[in-house]
């Protein structure tokens, strides 16, 4: 593995290479690109995204992390290809903190497609929370 960093010495690429054991290709990249945004809000707001880090598989698969002020995750977006008609566009998972930055909300929206038939189609959506004290 090949791990390649920006000025800031913050990972952008990570290079594998090799085959497995069965001989088949096990190589490819992981680049992760970054965004600050929202520099002009209030520093107070930890539920704010300050930093947005794009990661991109060696299956072309997209996940976008949300980060605040302190550098902590407050949204995880895991996106789909939609290789399923029943797959939502993304995954969505978010984290709230307290003022000292111990994790204390964790939700999870799921949407889930239910075939009735092969005319309609109902989706159901439900929300996972779990709190920590």
């Amino acid at each position: 593995m090949i791990n390649h960093y920006d000025s800031d010495d913050r990972l952008i690429l990570q290079e594998f290479g090799g085959t497995n054991g069965s001989g088949v290709s096990a190589g490819g990249t992981i680049s992760y690109s970054r965004e600050e945004v929202n520099a002009d809000s209030d520093p107070s707001d930890l539920s704010i995204a300050r930093e947005i880090t794009t990661i991109v598989d060696r299956n072309q698969n997209i996940t976008v992390m949300s980060y605040n002020v302190n550098g902590n995750l407050i949204k995880k977006e895991e996106k789909t290809r939609g290789v399923r008609d029943s797959e939502p566009q993304s995954f969505v998972t978010t984290f709230k903190y307290t003022e000292v930055g111990l994790l204390k909300k964790q939700s999870i929206l799921k949407e889930t497609a239910l075939y009735v038939n092969t005319t309609k189609t109902i989706l159901i959506n439900f929300n996972v929370e779990i709190y920590y004290q």
